[in-house]
């Protein structure tokens, strides 16, 4: 099986792709000795073909998943020079192509993807074009969603989770003094306006959402309150930039809070509160406690899949002994303020740059403009 997925809804792609890893496991518990992940980008031909011709060990299928490779094989610069580019790398994958043309074992499930914002992705993609030609072959375009299509995408988003929408302006007193009102009365179009076709991003306000509301309807106000991320930003953000180990963003988020009103005490309080949920996801991988008892002690945020498992990868790759380094971290800053010796300022951010310091850094993301 092969299969091409490519266009500009990641989150699609995302399920997809787990639709495949699950076909492959087939509950055999075996998945990780199957699975082969390529960075597309700098990859070469024999470093796919060798695991697709290999049979699976002890599960029924293998997968070989080819990341951003169509990117690859993009024009760039001039036509002529970016055509005579796109045909140079094409040729050196000939034994490629030749080596699928001829066929995979049925064991086999290897999928190329490529992301990309155009209406109609890669359509002069040389390495997309001879793929096609492959006999066989699954071809998965997600084009980027638009006007009516993006709006009801986000509804139908929505109802999975049980959001229910309520249509109506913004009234006087619900937003903050210094801060524009959103002019739209649909929060779905507000979600649209704010987020464009970027699926990912919409998924994880929508969870956010469900648990802010928490049954209830949703209004334009609490998209505002929520969702607004060059307007609003939460202590969640925060947290969440410093288990990343993005010291930019955890400043940035810092500052808009302090901005906002918000005390060094309180922001303490809540970054120890997610070193004890990190502290309490340990324990029960040491344990090996299924992902569903994990979810359980997450409480409300457990039942959000991308929640869950971004919270199980924090607490992965800070580990015990980076746990006890935090609690250091956050002990010794409480300390040289109460005792005087640096301001409380200074000691919270100095706080904030052994924490992130914690982790590796992820690729940089940029900052939202206040």
């Amino acid at each position: 099986m092969i299969i091409l997925l490519y266009g500009a809804d990641e989150l699609a792609m995302r399920r997809r792709i787990q639709q495949l890893k699950d076909l492959a496991d087939g509950g055999s518990g075996m998945l990780v000795t199957n699975l082969t992940e390529l960075d597309g980008r700098d990859v070469r031909a024999a470093e796919i073909i060798a695991p697709a011709n290999s049979i699976p060990f002890l599960a029924p299928k293998r997968l070989i998943i080819v990341e951003h490779f169509f990117e690859r094989f993009e024009s760039r610069g001039a036509p002529a020079a970016g055509e005579s580019t796109g045909q140079r790398r094409l040729a050196a994958f000939e034994p490629l192509l030749a080596a699928l043309k001829v066929g995979l074992p049925e064991t086999t499930i290897l999928v190329f993807t490529g992301v990309s914002e155009d209406k109609n992705p890669f359509a002069a993609n040389p390495m997309l074009k001879a793929l096609k030609e492959v006999p066989g072959v699954e071809n998965v375009a997600l084009p980027r969603l638009e006007k009516d299509a993006l709006t009801r995408y986000i509804r139908a988003e929505a109802k999975a989770r049980g959001i229910h929408f309520k249509a109506g302006q913004m009234r006087a007193g619900e937003g903050r003094a210094d801060e524009d009102t959103p002019r739209e009365s649909d929060p779905a179009q507000l979600l649209a306006n704010l987020f464009q076709s970027d699926t990912l991003a919409l998924n994880n306000e929508l969870d956010k959402l469900a648990l802010y509301a928490h049954g209830r309807e949703v209004t334009v106000a609490d998209v505002n309150e929520i969702c607004a991320g060059d307007r609003e930003t939460t202590t969640f953000e925060l947290v969440d930039a410093i288990q990343d180990g993005n010291l930019a963003v955890a400043m940035e988020r810092l500052q808009w809070l302090r901005r906002d009103g918000a005390e060094y005490q309180g922001l303490v309080f809540s970054i120890l509160i997610g070193y004890r949920r990190t502290a309490s996801i340990l324990d029960l991988l040491d344990d090996r406690a299924p992902t569903e008892e994990i979810a359980r002690a997450l409480g409300p945020a457990g039942k959000w899949p991308n929640l869950r498992d971004a919270a199980i990868r924090r607490a992965k790759r800070l580990g015990h002994e980076g746990l006890r380094r935090a609690y250091e971290a956050i002990v010794e800053s409480e300390r040289s303020f109460k005792s005087g010796e640096t301001a409380e300022e200074v000691a919270f951010e100095v706080m904030l740059m052994r924490l992130t310091g914690l982790v590796g850094a992820p690729p940089p993301r940029p900052l939202v403009p206040r």
